[in-house]
């Protein structure tokens, strides 16, 4: 299953790179065919959620070395500054280092001796940018993360704060929480909870094999199978029939289960929602 973001993604790749340039997509079948040919080409950097997670100018700077003259970038990234205009919290995550804007971005590439060829915004439900650019020149001038179209460290502390705060309110009654589907936002709702409630049980289930065993603050992630609907709390990443069945079966054993939706927890307007 693809998501939005995936899908505006590869509809902005494909529309622009099929008007401008002629570009053959290779199959990993074909790979070594691939690899082999000698005919002149250029290059097409896909930077996708990346940028953010780098925690030194000095990698990004690297990185963008080795970007020829002539090759493309194309950076997809969430918007920051909207959601945090939205009051919605969804991208806090430890793993990101800094919060850029498109307007940084832009400033940045430019200094960088990029040319914007395409900037797509995607403002519905999470909203997100895609830019394309090319590189035309080798300048390197001086750059640093610390601009101010970046957010700045009060917005975040103000998204932080208002995000534990609703935790506070909204789970101060629960002690033990079931988290069904286990990704970065879910891990985040669940550092929360065991800052706020050090004895609060917490249980991570996923079907992932890549996560399956695996260990979070010394919690071991299991399979649905062993779902346990004792939990006071439920909490679903996922919709769609999966997600009815295990909802029903929980209920069905514990009447009293509160069922809520990670998504919502995010969003002011979505908070009275399960």
């Amino acid at each position: 299953m693809h998501s939005k973001k995936d899908e505006s993604l590869a509809h902005v790749i494909s529309s622009f790179f099929s008007s401008s340039l002629n570009i053959n997509i290779v199959h990993p079948n074909r790979f070594d065919e691939f690899i082999t040919d000698t005919s002149p080409s250029i290059n097409v950097w896909l930077l996708s959620r990346f940028i953010e997670h780098i925690n030194k100018k000095e990698l990004l700077d690297e990185l963008l070395i080795c970007i020829a003259i002539g090759d493309y970038v194309i950076i997809e990234m969430l918007d920051f500054y909207a959601l945090f205009c939205q009051l919605n919290t969804s991208f806090l995550w430890d793993e990101r280092t800094y919060y850029p804007t498109k307007k940084y971005l832009l400033e940045f590439l430019l200094s960088k001796g990029f040319e914007v060829l395409e900037t797509y915004i995607d403002s519905e439900s999470e909203p997100f940018f895609v830019l394309v650019v090319k590189r035309i020149s080798l300048n390197q001038s001086l750059s640093s993360f610390h601009s101010s179209n970046v957010l700045e460290k009060d917005i975040l502390s103000s998204s932080n704060s208002r995000l534990l705060d609703y935790c506070h309110q909204r789970f101060k009654m629960f002690r033990s929480f079931s988290f069904y589907g286990v990704n970065h936002k879910a891990f985040l709702i669940a550092s929360i909870l065991t800052r706020l409630y050090p004895d609060a049980e917490i249980k991570l289930f996923d079907s992932s094999s890549v996560k399956l065993n695996s260990v979070w603050n010394s919690i071991v992630i299991t399979d649905f199978s062993n779902v346990d609907p004792s939990s006071e709390c439920h909490i679903f990443a996922f919709d769609g029939e999966f997600s009815s069945k295990i909802k029903s079966s929980v209920l069905r054993s514990n009447p009293t289960a509160h069922i809520l939706s990670l998504a919502n927890l995010f969003h002011p307007l979505a908070h009275d929602h399960p």
